[in-house]
C-alpha cells in the first residue's frame, strides 16, 4: 500500500508536467521535449536499476516521484524560456498553501472518517482555502456563474 500512496503523491507533478508538455507542443515546438523525456527515461531506469535491488519495489515509488518533481522544474524552465510564460511566484504560493492545507485536512479527516469523507472534507477545505487566499476572488466566480 506504501507504493501506491507514494505514487498517488507524483500524480499532482504528473498532471503538471503534462500540461507544460502540452504548451510546448501547442507552440510546435515538441521536438524539444525530446531530450527532457529522454533524460526522464534514464534517470528513471537509472535509479530503478541502482536501487530497486536494495529496496525492493518501494524504491521504485520514490524514484518515480523523484524524476516526476524534476521533470516539473525543468518544464518550467524551459517553457519560460522558449515561450516567455511561466507560472506567477506568488499565484502559485497561494495555490500550492490551499493545496497543502486541503492535504493535511484529508489526512487528518481519513483515520476516524475513512477515505470518502476525508476527500469530501479536503475538497471543502480547498474550496474555503481559494477563497479565503483569494486565488479565485468571489467577483470571477460571479463572472463564471454567468457566463453559463
Amino acid at each position: 500500500v506504501l507504493p501506491l500512496r507514494i505514487l498517488v503523491l507524483s500524480l499532482p507533478f504528473t498532471f503538471a508536467s503534462m500540461l507544460l508538455q502540452w504548451t510546448v507542443i501547442a507552440a510546435r515546438m515538441q521536438t524539444r521535449l525530446i531530450p527532457i523525456v529522454a533524460l526522464a527515461l534514464t534517470a528513471n531506469l537509472l535509479g530503478n536499476l541502482a536501487f530497486v535491488p536494495a529496496h525492493s519495489y518501494r524504491a521504485s515509488a520514490w524514484v518515480t516521484l523523484t524524476v516526476e518533481i524534476a521533470v516539473v522544474g525543468v518544464m518550467v524552465v524551459a517553457v519560460r524560456r522558449w515561450l516567455g510564460v511561466g507560472p506567477a511566484a506568488r499565484s502559485t504560493s497561494k495555490v500550492v498553501a490551499a493545496g497543502a492545507v486541503a492535504l493535511a485536512g484529508g489526512l487528518l479527516l481519513s483515520r476516524p472518517a475513512g477515505g470518502i469523507v476525508a476527500t469530501v472534507g479536503a475538497l471543502a477545505v480547498l474550496a474555503a482555502m481559494t477563497l479565503v487566499l483569494r486565488v479565485v476572488t468571489r467577483d470571477e466566480l460571479r463572472a463564471l456563474v454567468r457566463s453559463r
